[in-house]
């Protein structure tokens, strides 16, 4: 019996250290996974806030990234302006590395411009009618025949007056560099040549959504019709549009030509871009760095408008001798359009300005 004790006493004591032993290699895996765990969690956070840092902040050993989208054709000037900025930028500096989206592969000008104000995108170009969606600063910009000539656009655009306007984007995160154009626009047809003013009524045309754009079809006698620019030339193909009112750079990279049989010079709208970039990226960048971004920015404007009209008289030349059918409005005939849409100023004034408008009419007077 005591031996039976014995042996029930010394079985209970084994037990006793195997359990000691199992609890506390338990403790000790439970620790190590808690320990794993919040190596991980750490490794983790690391790596999110080194992504969190802004471009423009990156350390020395990183190159500061900037994305710059634009909506038009990889051979459109204003992709072609894109890739001079980054020519001019990566020439000056070792420090930043610029990536071209181009093609609306980042978005649409309205969403460039949100991708930019968020800081997704650093740097993008809109259409001023598109910032309309923005702010209403630039509006006047697009009334009809409100620059006479090219000439008179700049002296406006890189003037006081661009220029405050360009400081109205500082509240909604983007600041304006710089301004680029898409030319102005012109009238594409494939029913009849429009050599006068009473040609234009009832003609289907394909508008872009701006209030403005729309209401200086309409006081020219058309039918505006808005549109995506993507849906377009299948739409002028099938003959559901009878034409539309566009740049030239932006018509042939689009091969409207081919669709098209008539293109009246009407220029009735000057279309300038704004080059964008994101204002805290901009502000986090070092005063070298900022100095050559801007310069760059007004370089490559430069050389951009340059391109839009040299190609402007290589493409006209190029469709006639495509069979379209080039028409140009004489003096007295351009004065009854300019006359036609002045319903327009009165139906925008409020919204824009009556000043506004004056100041910009004053600066071309001068």
């Amino acid at each position: 019996m005591k031996k039976a004790i014995a042996l029930m006493s010394a079985a209970l004591v084994i037990c006793g250290i195997v359990l000691t032993g199992c609890g506390q290699k338990k403790q000790q895996d439970q620790a190590g996974q808690q320990n794993g765990t919040q190596q991980q969690s750490k490794m983790e956070q690391k790596g999110e806030a080194e992504q969190a840092v802004p471009s423009g902040s990156a350390d020395k050993n990183e190159k500061i990234i900037i994305k710059a989208a634009d909506t038009q054709p990889l051979d459109h000037p204003m992709h072609l302006g894109f890739l001079k900025f980054k020519e001019i930028v990566e020439s000056k500096t070792d420090e930043i590395q610029v990536e071209v989206y181009g093609n609306s592969v980042l978005g649409s000008d309205s969403e460039v411009t949100e991708g930019v104000q968020m800081g997704t995108i650093q740097i993008g170009t809109c259409g001023t009618s598109n910032l309309a969606e923005f702010t209403d600063a630039f509006l006047v910009f697009d009334l009809p025949y409100i620059f006479p000539t090219v000439e008179d656009a700049e002296k406006v655009l890189d003037g006081e007056i661009g220029q405050d306007m360009l400081k109205k984007l500082e509240d909604k995160g983007l600041m304006g560099l710089a301004y680029t154009e898409l030319g102005y626009r012109n009238v594409f047809n494939s029913i009849k040549p429009i050599e006068k003013l009473d040609d234009m009524k009832g003609l289907k045309l394909r508008s872009t959504s701006s209030p403005i754009h729309i209401a200086i079809l309409e006081a020219l006698g058309a039918n505006p019709t808005p549109l995506s620019f993507g849906e377009v030339y299948t739409a002028l193909q099938q003959g559901a549009l009878d034409g539309v009112d566009q740049d030239l750079n932006l018509a042939w990279a689009s091969r409207f030509q081919e669709v098209q049989k008539y293109l009246t010079l009407t220029q009735s709208s000057y279309f300038p871009h704004v080059f964008l970039i994101n204002k805290d990226f901009f502000e986090g960048l070092s005063l070298e760095n900022q100095k050559i971004i801007t310069d760059a920015a007004k370089e490559m404007a430069k050389y951009e408008r340059e391109l839009v009209r040299e190609n402007e008289n290589t493409m006209i030349e190029k469709m006639k001798s495509d069979g379209i059918q080039i028409i140009e409005l004489s003096d007295d005939e351009k004065a009854r359009w300019v006359e036609a849409v002045q319903p327009v100023y009165k139906q925008f004034e409020e919204q824009i300005g009556a000043d506004v408008i004056k100041q910009v009419q004053d600066a071309i007077a001068q």
